[in-house]
Parts: C-alpha cells; sequence; structure tokens
C-alpha cells in the first residue's frame, strides 16, 4: 500500500474591539455636542437609547434635541467578529443661562411668560404667579421696576437674572362735546401723552399735536391716542355742526350801468354746496349759467350788453346740512 498526508488550513478571525469612550460622562445641555473618541476597531455604528440623538458614525451627541436624563452609548463593530460595549453618561439642565429680554410693560396687560434659553429652572420675583413656567402677573408686581431670577439647579446649575419695568397706564382726556356754528372753528386740547395721533385728520390744524384747530364742515366725531412710555389710551370728543344757512336769495332786480352798485345778478346763501342758476329770457332762451355762487350774471349775452326786460330763472341747490332749494322767479334787468 502507498501511504499519504492530508492537510486543511483553519483561519481564526481575532475580535473585534469595540472601545469607546467620551471626555467626560456628564454633559451641560447647553455646552457643544461631545464625540466618541474610538480607542478600539473604528467604523463601527453608534446608538442611543431613551430617544436621544446622536450620529450614528460618529458618536456625537446633539445635547440641543436630547433632554437631561441617563443615557446608555452603544457602540458595536462591523467586522468579521463583531463586538460590543457601551458607556453610561448623564446629560443636566444648565449651563451658561440666558434670559429672554422682556418688557417694559403698562399697566393694561395682564399675565406674560418669561423664557430662557435651557428649559428646566425655577422664575422667582415680584409678580411671578408660576415659577415653572414663567407666569408673570402685572397686576400683581404693580408699577415699578421689578428683579426676576431664573435659576437651575444640580452639576450645571446657574442663575440670571433682569429687570422688569412696568409703566403706569396712560390716561388720555380730552375736550368735551361741543356745538359750533357751521364755517366756525374750535381748539381741541388733550392731555395724557407724550405723543398724539388724531383720527380722522379731516379738518385738523394737525394730526400729531395736543391742541389742533378743528374747522369740521360736518358733524364730527374726533378720537385721539395718547402713547406714554408705550402704553396707550384713547379719548373721543364730538364737535356738533349747527348750520345757520339763513335764506338762499335771489334779488329781483339789478343795474348793470357801471356805476359800482347793483351791477351783478348772483346767488347768495351760506351754504350752498351745489347750484345750478339758469336765466331765460321771455322767449325761453337760455341767456346765462352758473353753477358756482361766485360766477354772476353781468347783464350780457354772447359778449353783447342785454337791453332793459324781465327774465325768468330757474335755481336747484343744494346746502351742506343736504336741504334742496328749488326757487323759480323774474329779475328785472333795468339800465
Amino acid at each position: 500500500a502507498c501511504g499519504g498526508t492530508d492537510t486543511e488550513t483553519i483561519t481564526v478571525n481575532a475580535v473585534d474591539d469595540a472601545s469607546f469612550s467620551y471626555l467626560s460622562s456628564t454633559f451641560c445641555s447647553s455646552e457643544s455636542n461631545p464625540i466618541a473618541i474610538i480607542t478600539g476597531t473604528s467604523g463601527g455604528t453608534f446608538t442611543i437609547d431613551n430617544s436621544g440623538d446622536i450620529n450614528s458614525l460618529t458618536g456625537e451627541i446633539n445635547l440641543g434635541s436630547t433632554p437631561a436624563g441617563n443615557y446608555t452609548i452603544t457602540y458595536t463593530t462591523n467586522g468579521s467578529c463583531p463586538a460590543t460595549s457601551t458607556v453610561n453618561i448623564t446629560i443636566d439642565n444648565g449651563g451658561e443661562i440666558i434670559i429672554t429680554p422682556a418688557g417694559p410693560y403698562c399697566m393694561s396687560n395682564d399675565t406674560v411668560y418669561f423664557t430662557a434659553n435651557i428649559t428646566g429652572g425655577t422664575w422667582t420675583g415680584d409678580g411671578i404667579v408660576d415659577g415653572t413656567i414663567g407666569a408673570f402677573s402685572i397686576p400683581v408686581a404693580g408699577e415699578g421696576t421689578h428683579t426676576i431670577y431664573y435659576t437651575i439647579t444640580g452639576a450645571c446649575g446657574g442663575v440670571d437674572s433682569m429687570d422688569v419695568v412696568i409703566n403706569p397706564q396712560a390716561v388720555a382726556t380730552v375736550t368735551p362735546s361741543i356745538t359750533i356754528d357751521y364755517g366756525t372753528s374750535i381748539q381741541l386740547d388733550a392731555t395724557g401723552g407724550g405723543t398724539y395721533n388724531w383720527i380722522p385728520t379731516t379738518g385738523l390744524s394737525c394730526d400729531d399735536c395736543e391742541d389742533p384747530i378743528a374747522t369740521p364742515s360736518q358733524t364730527t366725531t374726533y378720537c385721539v391716542e395718547v402713547n406714554k412710555n408705550g402704553c396707550l389710551d384713547t379719548a373721543c370728543t364730538t364737535i356738533t355742526i349747527e348750520y345757520n344757512c339763513g335764506e338762499v336769495f335771489v334779488p329781483t332786480a339789478f343795474s348793470p350801468n357801471g356805476d359800482a352798485a347793483n351791477n351783478l345778478e348772483c346767488v347768495y346763501g351760506n351754504c350752498i354746496v351745489t347750484m345750478n342758476f339758469r336765466v331765460y329770457d321771455r322767449w325761453g332762451e337760455l341767456v346765462f349759467e352758473s353753477t358756482d355762487p361766485s360766477f354772476c350774471w353781468d347783464g350780457t349775452y354772447k359778449g353783447s350788453a342785454l337791453s332793459s326786460q324781465v327774465f325768468v330763472y330757474l335755481l336747484d341747490a343744494t346746502l351742506i346740512s343736504g336741504e334742496v332749494v328749488k326757487l323759480k322767479g323774474n329779475i328785472s334787468l333795468i339800465r
């Protein structure tokens, strides 16, 4: 018989080393994100429990989106003989505390809520009615300057403070309501503000002063908003217009003879807004027409002076009060 030898090579791979660490086991929520230090086999995958936020490739923990608490970080290698290791860390609320600036406020405000860059702290100071959520009652605090504190305890604890100013409520006053004649003026007077804003502006000599002159053409309610240290208040007054218009009058005769007396035929009335004044001769021909009380007839027609005779006029007018006036009559032209 012939003898022989058969051999088989067996490869045994070493188990990966999953060693890793962080510079600390406790972090503050406002710190820079920590990154894992891999001392074993690289290229593995990181995971975190309790809904933490971690970069699976680098092990960087996102402190901004990971709530305070205790977490276990797991690193698993990806080799043919993978290995796993864990590190326990703690994230605390805290670090450099920065309160969001607030105020000033007015006594007319009610409850406001303060915030800071880090949650989980406690608010204290005059006017704080709920230290957990930063509820600040302005009526409880009252006028003045109040120092408010925000404190976080624990390893990452700290405190920040701010002064909150509450200004007195502005109180606006204005001239009482009044009745005036159409075409006249009255001075309004407002108090209670550092600045003033009148609405509406129609008929006022100024809309941002304390004491405008008001000349409204119709009954108007004026309101003034006063602003004192950012605190607002409004007061109103009504100016009622009394229309003492008198009679709308058309003279029955005029003498355009150049003697400077009674040379024009005009429509007279204190409150005419619109009008249509027409003059006809005895044959019914229109010899003059005017829609403006200041435009009067000089006794001519097509540039020529008319002789003495009697004309007929028609007048349709509307007054500032809304009254409609219709007149008809005769006009004697006397040379």
